[in-house]
């Protein structure tokens, strides 16, 4: 392989912002989904979102789905929001098939802010986190009733 230079540009220019973008609609992509194992055993996709706008473009916005019966319904609300095909999924359905079919999507979504303790620096901290998804209301003039 080649050496060349790599330029690593003053500290200036590295620093990124990681305060919390403010409670509020944001239209959103996925840009990665990944199958993984949370901490407590529960399988999860694990995804990042980019926000889009109105404001606050590229910031990034971080979301598990456990995949229990009991959480399936924020995944469904997802898909629905994006208006892919597993938003009105049922039965079974292959994860990987799932997890590929995320990136990509865009969506609207309630964004806010959760609070938290970080155990390395043992104070609270702030992260963005998903309220809700924002399923688009179907169009009821343009269905034809007959």
């Amino acid at each position: 392989m080649d050496n060349f230079e790599i330029e690593f540009g003053s500290n200036e220019d590295q620093k990124q912002d990681f305060t919390p973008t403010p409670e509020g609609e944001y239209s959103l992509e996925c840009t990665s989904a990944q199958l993984t194992t949370a901490k407590t055993g529960t399988k999860i996709i694990s995804t990042e979102f980019t926000i889009l706008g109105p404001s606050h473009k590229g910031r990034k916005v971080f979301e598990n789905f456990a995949l229990v019966t009991k959480a399936i319904w924020k995944l469904k609300n997802f898909f629905a929001a994006a208006e892919s095909p597993f938003g009105s999924a049922e039965g079974k359905q292959s994860a990987m098939e799932v997890v590929s079919a995320m990136a990509g999507l865009r969506c609207e979504a309630h964004v806010g802010i959760d609070s938290y303790l970080s155990n390395k620096e043992n104070k609270t901290k702030e992260k963005n986190i998903i309220l809700s998804f924002i399923i688009p209301e179907e169009d009821t003039d343009t269905v034809d009733p007959f």
